[in-house]
């Protein structure tokens, strides 16, 4: 006698032959964004405003094995951890900073402190810059300091 399969049954065996391949995808496209991702990274503009180029330029180096972001908000060095997902989330631990006064570089390093404690989005353009956004849709963009 042949036994039917119930709908529910399919639904099971067709999910777990099919989630093993999504997962390794998944990985497979966030490996390839932390391998972008990795080194040196120099602010360029903050919600498409361009940077006036000066000494206090925010940068941030990421370091993907370790999970741990560093640099500098154009006046304090900061470090924190962070942690991807594959549909380019990103989650940034609250930053851990020195506490200087820069005169004439304050606004800009509050302002960047304050995006990049909210950011939660990671993209990169056709050009391989590096485009950060918040929860309030804001956006800082960086490109590669080799």
């Amino acid at each position: 006698m042949v036994k039917l399969i119930s709908l529910n049954c399919m639904k099971k065996i067709l999910l777990q032959l099919i989630m093993p391949f999504f997962l390794i995808t998944s990985c497979a496209g966030l490996k390839k964004m932390e391998k972008k991702l990795q080194g040196n990274w120099v602010l360029t503009s903050v919600d498409l405003q361009p940077i006036e180029i000066s000494q206090h330029i925010p940068t941030v180096k990421f370091d993907t094995k370790k999970k741990i972001i560093s640099g500098t908000d154009g006046c304090n060095q900061y470090q924190s951890s962070f942690e991807l997902n594959s549909k380019n989330k990103i989650g940034i631990a609250p930053l851990s900073k020195t506490k200087m006064m820069c005169i004439g570089a304050m606004d800009l390093a509050k302002q960047f402190s304050n995006y990049m404690q909210s950011v939660n989005s990671i993209t990169f353009n056709d050009e391989g810059v590096l485009i950060l956004k918040t929860l309030s849709n804001h956006q800082l963009t960086f490109k590669k300091n080799n």
